[in-house]
């Protein structure tokens, strides 16, 4: 089966690329906020407190009909998104190997480094 390609509509192609500049501004932004989640994630329980579908009913019912500020964006996924994923990243999440983006578990991605 072969999947044909999307066609973009006259808006869409009206939208244009970032700036070289715009990108890289908006590329710190997101790097600053993973960074961010990554200094605080101690603080999150690994698995959220939260049911089925929690997530999904705080969002809208429809996508934009417009391009979204990127502030707004990234508050959506601080608010709606990050506190509520489970945090495979967090050092007591233990279920199928141990985080290496911990400060914590960085000891255990070096130690499987070394020669033997």
């Amino acid at each position: 089966m072969t999947l044909e390609p999307k066609k973009l509509t006259a808006e869409q192609l009206a939208l244009g690329d970032m700036s070289p500049d715009d990108f890289r501004e908006a590329a710190h932004r997101v790097a600053d906020l993973s960074a961010d989640y990554l200094d605080g994630l101690e603080g999150y329980d690994v698995l959220p407190n939260i049911g089925p579908g929690a997530t999904r009913a705080k969002l809208p019912a429809s996508p934009p009909a417009a391009p979204q500020p990127l502030d707004d964006i990234l508050a959506d996924y601080r608010s709606i998104i990050e506190p509520f994923i489970t945090h495979w990243q967090h050092p007591m999440f233990m279920a199928y190997f141990p985080s290496v983006a911990s400060r914590r578990g960085r000891g255990s991605w070096g130690s499987g480094c070394r020669r033997r």
